[in-house]
């Protein structure tokens, strides 16, 4: 038997057969590869995987279906196969440069397969060996802007595309990586056009389509998007990525219902999708269906985001059964609005489990009110930057479980949540510091606010509202307005000062991201605080000051999407936008509602 024999008797034991592929001998291997691609990009990966083993059990040589093969197997998890797979691909690929020492095409497969294992270097190398073969060479080009994107040269990578166009302009694929690189740059206009020169040059590109929709997503052309999304399942409608977005925009809209029902569908063709998973947990959330919800939430773990700082403690997550005397070590994440917001649980997990010992790892700008207000927890503050607390000195524990978490334990339906909270208790000279300080501004009732909120581009337009918009509200008289927005808005403050004559109070030694002691004070002294959603909102709700909350019109789960109310906070009011976008609205029945409660507080 010679080499290529025993190849293809190994590869048709690891494709579980003893024969050759079904239909054989009128077996077309060009068309089961486009088949278990399709499947692959659709979710399908048991059929994807089969498509690749049929055709490795007759052409085990064959380096491109190897490394697809492989990129399957990453996907469902099994590594090491993968990783054999790539190595296979490594080894077919230098035997045909052996064969061919300036073979383009086989050098920028090597190249592909590399980059694909996650070898950078070695991708690049070969990626430029065929360079200087043929420096026209779109596919090179294209995967050489690949490359860059993958380590976050965005800049780069589009010059890189540039390069391959200028050698083949119709050339679809450097199209769409050059529009994927311009979405990372939150250049959406032109991602957008890079996505419908695509679809120019190949009107049945479904995943060109989806890329369409998510720029057109974030620069808030919602309908449009979904329509991307429907054209898109109308071409492949097993595309879970068209699914998935599908869902994100209905959810943008307001139409929860049908969100849910497309995170499902999308789930139904590639159940382990962590963003299907996810996106459906807050979808179920915002939905109230908070048992299933919570349930989904676990998937967080798996993001990007949340990825690197998930902790791996050698004691069990508690399930929430009786703790007896045994101790829990409850550990933060995310964001200190969250980690506000989450811990009002731990006012029933204290009163649930009497006898326990309690641990709270906590940001430490929140360690001193915890133990102000939890005087039974044993509190861990640790440092901002330590996101997997390695510098905290944990006594032993018997159980561990994540703030986030914590809430299937507690938070399963609307009436969970409490009616009466446990009110954070600040600083008392920082309390009574502060009390002197607004005293000094004179008569009228003191009122914070604050218009910005969110990291990424999408939370922030959910979250932020230029200030001038909230001018009507400003003008209400009888009022001191005091700023509690975190950053630099100094300019904001200026502007308002200048165009409307208005003077909202600053104190630039406070710093609210750093103090949050001093923060929490000044809000404790406030009449009212009106804002949109940002830290600063959690920390007046836990500290029991009546807040008016400004929320889109398809807000973040939290706020749930209808009502005044909210269940986390029962000082909380929530004001929502008429339409998507309509801030001047919003600011108007915010302004007619403050002007009733002025009335009610000087009578």
């Amino acid at each position: 038997m010679n080499r290529k024999d025993r190849r293809r008797e190994k590869a048709k034991k690891r494709a579980g057969r003893d024969r050759g592929p079904v239909n054989w001998p009128n077996f077309d291997p060009q068309a089961v590869f486009e088949a278990a691609i399709a499947d692959r990009k659709a979710g399908r990966l048991d059929a994807a995987e089969d498509g690749y083993r049929q055709i490795l059990s007759v052409f085990p040589e064959n380096a491109g279906v190897n490394v697809n093969l492989a990129i399957v197997l990453r996907e469902r998890g099994r590594i090491e196969e993968a990783a054999e797979r790539y190595d296979e691909a490594i080894a077919d690929c230098r035997r045909a440069i052996e064969l061919a020492p300036g073979m383009v095409e086989a050098l920028n497969t090597l190249g592909a397969i590399h980059q694909a294992a996650g070898d950078l270097e070695a991708a690049e190398r070969a990626y430029q060996e065929a360079l200087a073969e043929t420096s026209s060479h779109a596919e090179v080009l294209t995967n050489l802007g690949s490359l860059e994107a993958r380590r976050g040269n965005f800049e780069v990578a589009i010059q890189w595309y540039g390069k391959a166009l200028a050698v083949d302009p119709a050339y679809g694929e450097a199209h769409l990586n050059r529009g994927i690189a311009l979405r990372e740059l939150e250049r959406f206009e032109e991602a957008a056009a890079a996505f419908r020169r695509v679809v120019e040059i190949d009107p049945h590109h479904a995943g060109a389509q989806v890329n369409l929709g998510t720029a057109l997503a974030a620069m808030c052309r919602t309908e449009a998007a979904l329509a991307c999304y429907e054209e898109a399942l109308a071409l492949a409608p097993n595309l879970a990525e068209a699914h998935l977005n599908r869902g994100n925009a209905l959810r943008d809209l307001g139409r929860l219902e049908g969100s849910i029902a497309s995170y499902r569908e999308a789930l139904a063709y590639q159940p382990e999708s962590v963003d299907a998973h996810f996106n459906l947990a807050l979808a179920l959330l915002a939905a109230g269906d908070f048992e299933a919800g919570w349930k989904e939430h676990e998937w967080r773990w798996r993001t990007e985001n949340l990825k690197p700082i998930a902790r791996d403690f050698d004691k069990p997550q508690w399930d929430g059964s009786p703790l007896g005397a045994k101790s829990v070590l409850v550990w933060n994440e995310q964001g200190i609005g969250d980690e506000i917001m989450y811990s009002l649980c731990l006012t029933d997990m204290l009163a649930e489990n009497p006898e326990a010992r309690l641990l709270l790892e906590c940001d430490g700008r929140l360690a001193g009110m915890f133990r102000r207000t939890y005087p039974r927890l044993t509190v861990l503050g640790r440092d901002r930057s330590d996101t997997r607390g390695n510098g905290v000195a944990r006594p032993d524990f018997d159980f561990h479980i994540p703030l986030g978490s914590l809430q299937q334990h507690f938070r399963n339906k609307c009436d969970d949540f409490p009616a009466v909270i446990t009110r954070l208790r600040p600083d008392p000279e920082k309390l009574a510091f502060w009390r002197q300080r607004l005293d000094q501004l004179g008569d009228g009732l003191k009122v914070g606010i604050a218009w910005r909120g969110g990291v990424l581009l999408s939370m922030k337009q959910q979250k932020s509202v230029p200030l001038e918009i909230l001018n009507p509200i400003l003008n209400v008289s009888g009022i001191q307005f005091v700023n509690l927005q975190y950053g630099d808005c100094a300019d904001d403050l200026a502007a308002t000062e200048r165009t409307f004559g208005i003077t909202i109070h600053d104190w630039p030694d406070l710093d609210p991201i750093e103090d949050i002691e001093s923060q929490a004070a000044l809000i404790a002294n406030l009449d009212l605080v009106i804002q949109t959603s940002n830290a600063s909102a959690h920390l007046a709700g836990a500290l029991n000051v009546p807040v008016w909350i400004l929320v889109s019109a398809a807000p973040n789960w939290r706020w749930g999407t209808t009502g005044e109310t909210c269940l986390w906070y029962p000082s909380m009011r929530v004001f929502r936008q008429p339409t998507a976008g309509d801030w001047k609205g919003l600011a108007q029945e915010v302004t007619a509602a403050l002007r009733s409660w002025v009335s009610a507080e000087e009578a």
